[in-house]
């Protein structure tokens, strides 16, 4: 694990709260990805992409959340599966606005989460993270 990730994890040491404090700076990328999913805020969830990056945190995403059981939130799990399926394949979406510009959610990431849907639906959720974000 990167120097950079490690410093990550001391920063952020009280969200991993069931790990032994003597190996909170050997934990999977698994238990990292679902640990600032779950309780991590915007600008935590924004470094975790930036170190590892956005795919890689939606391929560990999808995986943990394909069994009969996961550990995440019911929000969170919603959440990024939206936002995941958009950003992964990026999409874009037109979007409200005064010239109908087209942007990409991670531009809009902070204000609201727009999605376009295979039959063209559009879902908005505005909000952050966990509890933040309504259930659409």
């Amino acid at each position: 694990m990167s120097k950079d990730i490690k410093q990550f994890i001391r920063e952020n040491e009280a969200l991993f709260w069931g790990v032994k404090p003597d190996e909170k700076e050997n934990i999977s990328l698994n238990v990292l990805v679902e640990t600032i999913l779950n309780y991590g805020n915007e600008k935590k969830v924004r470094t975790l992409f930036d170190l590892i990056g956005v795919k890689t945190v939606a391929e560990i995403f999808f995986r943990q959340i394909s069994g009969k059981r996961s550990n995440y939130h019911q929000r969170t799990k919603h959440f990024f599966r939206l936002y995941f399926k958009t950003e992964v394949s990026p999409k874009l979406c037109p979007v409200e606005s005064g010239n109908h510009a087209q942007q990409s959610i991670h531009e809009r990431f902070s204000r609201e989460f727009v999605v376009c849907t295979a039959n063209g639906i559009k879902i908005i959720c505005q909000g952050g993270f966990g509890n933040d974000v309504p259930q659409i």
